[in-house]
């Protein structure tokens, strides 16, 4: 079975979740060491009010993994065991800074730390091109999962959709993710701007 969501941010600060059409949301919670999303509680309280699956996400930035996993725990405490977690690992562009240079040994930090602080296991975002460029089998080997981005084009996607495409190639080490963000520029009912769009598989793929 599949599910079709988005994910948010405080870019997003006008969109009424009760009014756009989700199966679940995945909402940014920090970034670094101290930046905390301004959206991020009171996003995750009007899902969970909702009784629709929620998560949460930190985004990488160049330093210290432990100590970005403590604030990234610190912000979502209370929801722990009421939503997913996940670190974004990409490149912060605005800031000009080659996070992805930190290479996977980092991102296997912060993951583990998140998991030894909440007991419960987070995943990792990151495009397939990634996923493909370095080695993950230790972040694989864990079971950490990956919720994968890949598109066809930027063209616009009126509605979700349930088959969305991808290449050939796997997603590195994992095979196959399982979630799959297909589009930056997802529109839907109640919402006048982008969205990314994203797809859940149940199974796992």
């Amino acid at each position: 079975m599949s599910l079709n969501g988005i994910d948010v941010s405080n870019w997003q600060s006008d969109i009424n979740l009760e009014a756009v059409p989700s199966d679940f949301v995945i909402v940014k919670a920090t970034e670094g060491t101290g930046f905390v999303d301004a959206c991020f509680r009171s996003f995750t309280d009007t899902l969970l009010r909702l009784g629709k699956r929620a998560g949460a996400y930190h985004f990488a930035r160049i330093g210290n993994p432990e100590e970005q996993a403590a604030h990234f725990v610190d912000t979502v405490r209370d929801y722990v065991g009421k939503i997913t977690l996940w670190l974004d690992w990409e490149n912060q562009e605005i800031a000009g800074e080659v996070v992805l240079d930190q290479g996977p040994d980092w991102a296997l930090r912060f993951l583990r730390e998140v998991e030894r602080l909440t007991g419960t296991k987070p995943g990792i975002y990151t495009s397939k091109g990634v996923c493909n460029s370095w080695d993950w089998g230790d972040v694989v080997a864990e079971g950490f999962p990956l919720w994968g981005a890949q598109y066809a084009d930027y063209e616009p996607v009126w509605g979700y959709d349930n088959d969305p495409w991808e290449s050939l190639e796997n997603w590195g080490e994992w095979v196959d993710c399982l979630i799959h963000q297909y589009t930056g520029n997802l529109r839907l009912d109640g919402y006048g701007g982008s969205l990314d769009g994203d797809i859940m598989w149940d199974d796992g793929g």
